[in-house]
């Protein structure tokens, strides 16, 4: 049987690959349709986001909501909207490495469904894979290919929350997003 979102949403919600399962009240596998044209991938859910299961519904998703239509002026139905990791870490810690791996294979499952025009990498946890450690000021606003999958390196919304100077960086990364997904369509 063919994955689908829903199938690897169900997975994920059972998935004990890692410790992150323990401490978690719900896992937060993403949303968004399997023909979204664009797949944002954060660093991990915050404390709202594993009490009720859905990404990006806290203070940086509210932002992220703001820079998609003010900025990037892009329609929410052709977003995907996941993360790194689909477990709360515990006290907002920053991901581990081991931890990031195990929900690897999800990214790549729900890439496999999806087939987006581009991918979004949120901050440095979720771009490293791709620009291979490079300092965020460096690579966001910056295109790769991977695998034959277009890139795109922003800085994550919570960034310009506790660091208000990122905001006219983040502000030029939507900016792009939206001109990158338009000249792409």
């Amino acid at each position: 049987m063919a994955d689908t979102l829903d199938s690897l949403a169900i997975e994920i919600r059972r998935c004990k690959k890692c410790p992150l399962h323990r401490s978690r009240k719900r896992a937060v596998p993403g949303i968004g349709p399997s023909s979204a044209k664009v797949f944002f991938i954060g660093e991990a859910p915050g404390e709202e986001e594993d009490v009720r299961g859905l990404p990006f519904i806290g203070r940086a998703g509210k932002m992220m909501g703001k820079l998609v239509s003010d900025d990037a002026q892009l329609p929410r139905e052709i977003l995907f909207l996941t993360n790194t990791v689909r477990c709360h870490p515990p006290h907002n810690r920053d991901p581990f490495v081991d931890e990031v791996a195990a929900c690897s294979d999800w990214t790549k499952k729900q890439l496999d469904v999806i087939q987006p025009t581009l991918v979004v990498t949120l901050g440095r946890f979720a771009a490293d894979p791709y620009f291979h450690g490079l300092p965020m000021g460096e690579i966001h606003s910056c295109l790769t290919r991977k695998d034959g999958q277009l890139i795109f390196a922003a800085y994550h919304p919570a960034a310009s929350l506790h660091q208000p100077g990122l905001r006219s960086a983040l502000s030029q990364d939507f900016r792009l997003i939206g001109e990158v997904v338009r000249y792409l369509a």
